[in-house]
């Protein structure tokens, strides 16, 4: 058995060394003379010597802490609460201040900033402001500082950047330096690779002989210390966060760590920069305040001293339930592998509170006879009479190993919750009533903060979105913190953008974890909540019916986002001879549509940080002959995917966010929009106003479900199941209650509102994308085709049978849906990359326009007028053309000319139906908005 030592019980009997008895020099000190010397006298003044004192060992210890979300008793009797339990590495003591820096040990610091697409843009703003004070602390006389990121965001490689070498500190330098740090290129595929070659720079920078060796010769001794700034620590290899002659500390600078960061153990110290904040703040308080400054000062602090202050492992948590309580559940683990200081690790528990009795004699009118009262008798006796008193609810204790002590030995520390209760001298159970104490609504906000953040560690970033909105409402409306919880929110949605656009791992939880749920409505395991044990029965209303989430998609192939060097070849196709252009600054472009009431207007749907995090921009732009202005503007909380002008009201056009709703903005008015719906549960990517009945619309999401609307109804009409996530959706120009789209499962379905709902759900057709065309006598069949997402699609203005469609795979294909079964009756190949949106000329029947991911807009003729596009012209061979990449156009339809004016993706292109035919728009993420003369183009 192992010695357990309870660190209190230590503390209170170690002895108190004596005083000493000296007090001035006229007095006659008792003191015993060595031989030779002479005896102390009072006529000798006394001299006081340099003794040295006993320096205080600075060790890591386990700080417990219990946050009841009430405090007092009144009213909860029979009710359950939660409670936050908090385990954090504190030091068992501060640096003194008198201990100069030259008594100390010199510092080497290396600052790696995770600039990959990891980091979300505050997380990137929030590592630079630390590394900023990080630099502001360092001594200038005496440590020296290096400055790195993990990627080039000038360049399209993954590979690190080494921003300041070695040198002294100035502080001034390395805030110009950190503001320079720019997020890396949105082509750049994130993994751990780049952050570990940035590590072993680091490492190698610091282990490195320097030529100002001489200037540090009379140093003690200089220790190296890597800062590595990083919301995801995950695939960092072991070895390299264990070095013995660097210690390694890892900060998380985003509101929400990356899932899996646990598992991952440094050297050195290990910061969390969660800005829980009150109630009375707002969201852009989160983003004014410093973080982790107390800890960044008593981390270096600590460093000088040269020691290491040793880690804890094998830590065990104990809860209790206090007399008359019951513990109904436990979210989080009741045992760690190890605590490294400034880590923090939270559990929450469910406790009931049971209908207490106290003391049956409130006070004694005769005092006993038998046993004269104690003074904890006493004591008890004043609060009675002073009508409140307290009681213990919860008791939490912590046993621990430390790496400094014996291997055999253990810490204990241990902590309670009580709470107040007031009580009258003749009651013998709680008084129910409506006060609080000061501290409660404090309380619950920290409470359910610890809640938010519990939960979105611990799912994958689309289940805890579902499980936060399920539970808080839509940004938190229904909780206390709405702030904190959109915060979180918005760093849940950049995740899940980033995991599913480079199909990261991670979008499910791994199977040999037993403590994470695969989903929020999976059951957590022994000893943890499940969904109904852990709704707050006092925060929110709990639904009776919670809808399952729609499983997560990846929505963007990895072919889509490969980097690639400029083309030469672009450049010999650029040649409008007018050409207008407008730059959205701060905002890439993703869609951009003409009016249909007038010529000079144009909108842009547009997102900040290339949508995958901020907020989104409604453009409304006029053609003047001065160029291009920016009539108006509407600002969006989140991203805008795509736009459509209403076929009724002339300033009206609504917008597809990316927070699942659906805005309409009259352009008329000022800031807000007129309508707002809110129904998807993911991000809406496309709207399509009803060219032919014109009092409708429609919507499709990555939820998987298209839906239709009326501008004067505040709910959707009708809801149309995908049950894969859906890009495109869209009404015929020449049938009211046809609709079309296209959807991630490489199909393209067709509804008939005008047949009844039957199991079908208005479904009449659903034709394979995929599918090889159909052979040519005396040919042989095309070999299979391997299904990819479809992005876009368009119906024909003039033929109405005639759909087109794109996607991933780069072709553009012609399908006719009287004959589905015949596959496409046209194939249009030459996009390097996916092909992001296509659309029907107004003016021809055989002309469309192409965007694509390799920055070109592209003019294509179906071969129709020709004598084929439907079947009549073109040759296929088996061993040309090549669906799956470069292959040969089939059906007759060729280029006939191309624009590659755009130096980013190409997002959005739409045809003008007035004026002289060819006109025509393009935006993308190079935040540039073209208008251009199509026939410039081809003339070419």
């Amino acid at each position: 058995m192992g010695t357990e030592i309870d660190l209190d019980a230590a503390l209170a009997a170690f002895p108190t060394p004596p005083k000493s008895t000296f007090k001035s020099s006229s007095v006659t000190l008792a003191a015993q003379s060595t031989p030779g010397t002479p005896p102390l006298t009072p006529s000798m003044p006394f001299m006081p010597q340099n003794l040295c004192a006993p320096e205080e060992v600075t060790i890591v210890g386990a700080k417990l802490t219990i946050m009841p979300e009430i405090g007092d008793m009144n009213g909860v009797g029979g009710q359950s609460i939660f409670t936050a339990i908090g385990v954090e590495g504190a030091m068992n003591a501060p640096v003194h201040p008198s201990l100069g820096v030259s008594d100390c040990r010199k510092l080497d610091v290396a600052v790696v900033v995770d600039n990959s697409l990891f980091s979300s843009p505050a997380a990137l703003m929030n590592a630079c402001e630390i590394a900023t004070y990080l630099s502001s602390i360092l001594d200038p006389a005496a440590d020296r500082l290096a400055i790195l990121c993990s990627s080039d965001a000038d360049t399209e490689e993954s590979k690190p950047q080494l921003f300041l070498p070695l040198a002294p500190v100035n502080s001034r330098k390395a805030k110009h330096i950190v503001d320079s740090i720019k997020t890396s290129s949105p082509r750049n595929k994130p993994d751990g690779t780049a952050l570990q070659f940035s590590l072993e720079m680091a490492r190698d920078i610091l282990m490195e002989p320097h030529g100002d060796v001489v200037a540090h010769a009379s140093w003690s001794a200089t220790t190296g210390h890597i800062f590595l700034l990083t919301p995801n620590l995950t695939g960092l290899p072991s070895w390299l966060l264990k070095d013995d002659k660097i210690q390694f500390h890892a900060v998380h600078p985003g509101i929400v760590p990356w899932k899996g960061q646990d598992n991952v153990k440094v050297n050195g110290w290990r910061i969390w920069t969660m800005p829980f904040l009150n109630g009375s703040k707002s969201a852009s308080a989160y983003k004014d305040e410093p973080l982790s400054s107390n800890d960044l000062r008593a981390l270096v602090a600590h460093a000088r001293r040269g020691r290491s202050p040793g880690v804890l492992s094998d830590l065990r948590l104990e809860v209790k339930a206090g007399p008359g309580c019951t513990i109904e559940a436990v979210m989080g683990r009741s045992t760690f592998s190890s605590l490294h200081a400034g880590e923090r690790i939270i559990a929450l528990v469910k406790l009931r509170i049971g209908m207490i009795p106290m003391i049956a004699s409130a006070v004694s009118d005769v005092a006993s006879e038998v046993t004269p009262p104690s003074s904890t008798d006493l004591l008890q006796e004043l609060d009675i009479m002073l009508g409140e008193t307290s009681t213990r609810i919860l008791t939490a204790k912590l046993r621990y190993k430390h790496s400094l002590l014996p291997a055999d030995a253990r810490v204990s520390v241990r902590t309670e919750a009580r709470l107040k209760g007031h009580l009258s001298q003749v009651e013998t159970k709680w008084r129910p009533s409506n006060l609080q104490s000061p501290g409660t609504y404090e309380r619950q906000i920290e409470v359910q903060q610890h809640l938010v953040f519990y939960l979105a560690t611990h799912h994958a970033p689309r289940d805890a979105l579902t499980t936060l909105r399920d539970h808080f409402g839509e940004d938190g409306k229904r909780s206390v913190c709405p702030a904190y919880i959109k915060l979180v929110n918005e760093e849940l949605r950049y995740q899940a953008r980033i995991i599913e656009r480079f199909e990261l791992e991670g979008a499910t939880v791994p199977e040999n974890n037993p403590t994470l749920p695969k989903s929020p409505y999976s059951h957590f395991g022994e000893g943890l909540f499940d969904v109904e044990n852990y709704r707050p029965q006092d925060w929110i209303a709990i639904p009776e019916e919670v809808p399952r989430p729609i499983t997560a998609i990846n929505c963007h192939a990895s072919s889509t986002v490969r980097s690639h060097p400029p083309r030469e070849t672009d450049d010999a196709h650029v040649a409008p001879r007018a050409m207008l252009e407008f730059r959205t600054q701060g905002f890439n472009g993703y869609a951009v549509k003409y009016s249909p009431f007038f010529d000079s207007r144009i909108a842009v749907a547009s997102a900040a940080n290339f949508g995958l995090v901020g907020n989104g921009r409604l453009y409304v732009l006029g053609l003047t002959p001065k160029g291009i202005v920016a009539e108006k503007w509407f600002d969006t909380q989140d991203s805008l995917y795509d736009l459509s002008w209403s076929e009724s009201h002339e300033n009206q056009v609504v917008v597809a966010a990316g927070d699942g709703s659906i805005k309409l903005f009259d352009i008329g008015l000022d800031e807000f929009p007129v309508q707002s719906w809110q129904e998807h549960k993911r991000e809406v990517f496309a709207v399509h106003w009803n060219l032919v009945a014109k009092d409708t619309f429609c919507s499709s999401s990555w939820d998987g479900t298209v839906k239709i609307w009326s501008p004067t109804r505040t709910s959707s009409l009708l809801t149309l199941p995908i049950h894969s996530c859906t890009y495109s959706a869209s009404f015929s120009p020449h049938s009211p209650s046809l609709l079309s789209a296209v959807s991630s499962d490489s199909h393209l379905r067709l509804f008939d509102l005008r047949t009844p709902p039957s199991a079908s759900n208005h479904l009449t057709l659903s034709i394979p994308l995929h599918a090889p065309p159909r052979p040519r006598p005396g040919m042989p069949p095309a070999g299979a085709i391997p299904p990819t997402e479809a992005l876009t699609h368009d119906w024909n203005k003039y033929r109405d049978s005639m759909i087109a469609a794109a996607g991933v795979d780069r072709m553009i294909r012609m399908f006719d849906i009287r004959a589905p079964q015949q596959g496409p009756v046209a194939v249009l190949a030459g996009h390097d990359y996916a092909v992001r949106k296509v659309a029907w000329s107004p003016h021809l029947g055989d002309t469309l326009l192409s965007a694509s991911y390799d920055m070109t807009c592209r003019v294509w003729t179906d071969g129709s007028a020709m004598g084929g596009g439907e079947g009549g012209r073109g040759d296929m061979g088996s061993g040309e053309v090549g669906f799956d990449g470069g292959g040969m156009s089939y059906g007759g339809g060729r280029e006939l000319g191309r624009m590659g004016r755009h130096t980013e993706f190409v997002m959005g292109v739409d045809w003008c139906m007035f004026g002289a035919e060819g006109w025509c728009a393009s935006c993308g993420w190079d935040e540039r908005v073209l208008v251009w003369d199509v026939r410039a183009v081809m003339a070419g």
